[in-house]
């Protein structure tokens, strides 16, 4: 975890960067383009899931992950998996350890 560090205005950039995060339960806004089976399919693939594991947890097939995959690639203009992981930490879907 970070130390806290004074970001020269009397306030910690830790307690700043916890303030900004989503109220647990909620999509950011930044994903907000998707519906809530693509956010749940992020969270997962963010957990370094494979698409076979996220079709188990979620009793969808394997096709059907990939197509919900695709889909969020190409409603957040994406590239590939890592690009989906990075965008669910960067917007708060997912904190690191939980």
């Amino acid at each position: 975890m970070g130390a806290l560090v004074d970001g020269g205005d009397g306030r910690c950039q830790l307690l700043v960067q916890f303030a900004r995060r989503p109220a647990p339960g909620t999509t950011p806004a930044e994903l907000g383009l998707l519906s809530e089976r693509e956010v749940d399919v992020v969270r997962l693939v963010a957990r370094g899931l494979s698409n076979a594991e996220i079709g188990s947890r979620l009793y969808l097939s394997e096709t059907t992950v990939k197509t919900y995959v695709s889909r969020v690639l190409a409603k957040l203009d994406l590239r590939d998996r890592v690009q989906i992981a990075v965008a669910a930490y960067e917007s708060g879907l997912v904190q690191p350890g939980s």
